[in-house]
């Protein structure tokens, strides 16, 4: 189904070349550099749905030439060779999650984890084990999971040096210089107001947003924007949903916000995650931002511009 992602307008302009390539539902917006060099006063980003966000920032038009020298023809060619791998690498990450539903039907509907399937293919497993750390149903995390799925494979064909996917306000993020994501909350008054700064030392990195008032994503609080920032982006879009669900009222915000940052990720035992050192690392939440109306509150690694 088209939605128009109007907060992609100018997203990047200035620091990434970019482009868009959708399959089924998925539409994606791919930004990158091969210079890693933009400076913070350069740094904005847009977004929607709560958060639904962008990259705004670089130097350079689309795909004229950059200050490495990088001519229109080569930048066109880069651009054109990316859009045939990135559709190619989408069709096949969609394809796995898909047959995965096929044969395990509960993964589609469930709104609670799913046991951890040791056998699936890398996106499910992020998706099973994002939802078993959030405690929501495995579509809880799919947008997440498709773009960091989608920007490690990239970044091991390309080697750029920064490189953003955003997926429908979801985000994996990995850049050498800070980049800040504007949040867009709905009829918030705060809405594109607030930035949230993402730091190089985290990347690459997560950040996600769920709304219980914007977009078609299934929320059942009532947050204008629920972001979660965390080293993986399946479990950034898990918490983001886990969040927006616990906001109700304006004045449990800081405390729902602060509960999110420090709760203790279920244990593992049983769940065939066992050997997995990285589930702690990459799945606990570093920072927790909410708006609702005219209040925001903010914890952990959440850096406002």
């Amino acid at each position: 189904m088209y939605r128009d992602r109007f907060y992609r307008e100018g997203m990047g302009s200035g620091r990434f070349r970019s482009i868009t390539i959708s399959e089924g539902e998925s539409d994606l917006w791919i930004g990158w550099n091969m210079q890693g060099s933009a400076k913070m006063s350069d740094t904005r980003a847009d977004d929607t749905r709560a958060t639904q966000h962008g990259a705004d920032d670089t130097r350079a038009p689309k795909y004229g030439a950059d200050d490495s020298g990088t001519d229109d023809s080569a930048a066109a060619e880069l651009a054109t060779e990316l859009e045939q791998k990135s559709s190619e690498l989408l069709k096949g990450i969609r394809r796995a999650i898909q047959d995965y539903g096929t044969t395990h039907p509960d993964f589609f509907t469930s709104l609670v984890p799913l046991p951890f399937d040791t056998e699936s293919a890398e996106p499910v497993r992020s998706m099973l084990r994002a939802a078993w750390a959030a405690g929501v149903g495995p579509m809880a995390a799919v947008a997440g999971a498709i773009a960091e799925a989608l920007g490690r494979a990239l970044q091991d064909c390309f080697q750029f040096d920064e490189l953003v996917i955003e997926n429908g306000g979801d985000y994996w993020i990995s850049v050498k210089e800070p980049l800040a994501v504007r949040v867009y909350g709905g009829l918030s008054s705060l809405s594109g107001k607030v930035s949230v700064i993402v730091p190089p030392a985290l990347a690459p990195c997560g950040l996600a947003c769920s709304s219980g008032t914007v977009g078609p994503s299934l929320s059942f609080g009532k947050a204008d924007a629920a972001l979660v920032l965390t080293r993986d982006a399946a479990a950034a879009d898990a918490w983001a949903t886990a969040l927006g669900n616990r906001l109700r009222f304006q004045q449990d915000l800081a405390a729902e916000v602060e509960a999110i940052i420090n709760l203790e990720l279920p244990p593992l035992n049983g769940q065939g995650l066992e050997a997995d050192s990285s589930y702690t690392r990459t799945c606990k939440p570093l920072g927790a931002l909410a708006i609702m109306a005219d209040r925001l509150a903010a914890c952990g690694a959440i850096q406002l511009g």
